[in-house]
């Protein structure tokens, strides 16, 4: 059994791109850390990712925060998702602006899914002005073979643009309920 007091970062305009990672996976019974990033203007693109997951093991995901003035994702993911029994845990983000620019169907995304017996945890996004595209996802869902739950999705923006496939979703596909957006 391990645990781990999380991962953060602080810093002015931050670019995350290729295989860079902030992370705090868990793959046992330890819950994974809580992970922050806080920054002026923040890029993850590339590949790139953001991420509290439970991958295996009982230990639930850790939270995950993102604060910054703009935040732009193309190829890229912030979440903390479950595929094990672990619950997932909560995906915050407070922004200005907030960009998502996908290539295919579900490439970029913030999330907080279950894959797993896992419940999804909380996505919560404050921004305001919300642009996806190209497929980019933000969601909380329990999703295809899972049997954890879905989430909750708050959306608090004075702007949402989608086009060419976006999806802002809550949604399983088990018996068990989905849960509010809001």
């Amino acid at each position: 059994s391990a645990s781990t007091q999380g991962t953060g970062a602080t810093a002015g305009d931050v670019t995350l791109d290729g295989a860079a990672r902030v992370s705090s996976d868990t793959f046992g019974a330890g819950a994974g850390g809580r992970v922050a990033l806080s920054g002026g203007a923040i890029v993850i693109q590339g590949g790139a990712t953001v991420t509290s997951v439970a991958d295996a093991g009982t230990g639930a995901a850790g939270s995950v925060t993102v604060t910054s003035g703009s935040l732009s994702l193309s190829d890229a993911s912030i979440a903390s998702d479950t595929s094990s029994s672990g619950a997932a845990g909560s995906v915050a983000i407070v922004t200005g602006d907030l960009t998502l620019q996908g290539q295919n169907l579900g490439n970029t995304f913030i999330s907080s899914d279950s894959l797993g017996a896992g419940d999804a945890g909380a996505v919560s996004v404050q921004a305001r002005n919300l642009s996806a595209d190209g497929g980019a996802v933000i969601s909380s869902s329990s999703l295809p073979g899972a049997s954890g739950r879905s989430g909750v999705l708050t959306l608090n923006t004075d702007s949402v643009t989608l086009r060419s496939g976006a999806l802002i979703a809550t949604a399983t596909f088990v018996s068990n309920r989905a849960f509010a957006f809001t």
